[in-house]
């Protein structure tokens, strides 16, 4: 902590922290608080598979023909951000960056039906696709017409909505892959919203394409936590 942190904004931080371990369960055990010229923090999270006979989700078992699906919206935490940089608040668009809710429910759910590859959205939707693929050895093909985004998002970036939707990360949206039959049942079992957005082939790497099949080129892919962005190369 830097000595100029206000208590109050700690105490929230925990209380969030708490939500959300009263909600789908945890403990938060210790922590090491010391002084800093720099305000950071760092969570290291522990768990364990409740099933063993039931493999965890992973990124490694994409398999040619499956489809791709996405839960939620997209592009909201990485609207709400900018708005808060410019010091302006818009509910829900805000909320969507300050309170992340996680998908848990939807998760437990995607692995019962037998979905074996999924990931959160966290350093953006083209990115963390991008992991998937290369765990698994294949390509993803994304339809960016079929990308989920918000009516308030579009309102507010109607020329950078998309970008957002695309690379711009902590979402916390679960990316997944499966059958059209297992996306389909998914669909009908649970209330949160599911999207298909592509479809995954032989290949290396994602490519995305257009309303007319046609391939489209985005600048940033999202989050690297090496070297920040960098170019989608074909």
């Amino acid at each position: 902590l830097q000595p100029s942190t206000p208590v109050e904004g700690i105490t929230q931080m925990y209380e969030g922290m708490l939500e959300l371990c009263n909600l789908h369960g945890g403990a938060i055990v210790g922590g090491d608080i010391v002084k800093s010229p720099n305000f950071f923090i760092s969570i290291t999270m522990l768990g364990y598979s409740t099933n063993f006979n039931q493999s965890v989700l992973n990124r490694s078992s994409a398999q040619n023909g499956d489809y791709i699906g996405v839960t939620g919206s997209l592009g909201n935490s990485a609207a709400g951000l900018r708005l808060l940089i410019a010091n302006k608040f818009n509910d829900p668009i805000t909320k969507t960056h300050l309170r992340p809710q996680p998908r848990v429910e939807e998760g437990l759910k995607i692995r019962q039906l037998g979905i074996k590859t999924a990931i959160d959205i966290s350093d953006g939707l083209v990115s963390d696709i991008g992991k998937i693929c290369v765990a698994s050895g294949v390509k993803a093909i994304i339809d960016v017409s079929r990308i989920p985004v918000s009516l308030e998002l579009k309102k507010l970036f109607p020329k950078e909505y998309l970008s957002l939707a695309l690379s711009g990360g902590e979402d916390y949206e679960l990316l997944f892959t499966g059958t059209e039959e297992q996306l389909s049942r998914l669909e009908s079992e649970l209330d949160t919203s599911i999207t298909v957005i592509g479809h995954v082939e032989e290949g290396k790497g994602v490519e995305l394409i257009n309303t007319c099949q046609n391939p489209i080129k985005l600048q940033t892919e999202g989050w690297d936590h090496f070297t920040h962005t960098k170019e989608l190369r074909s």
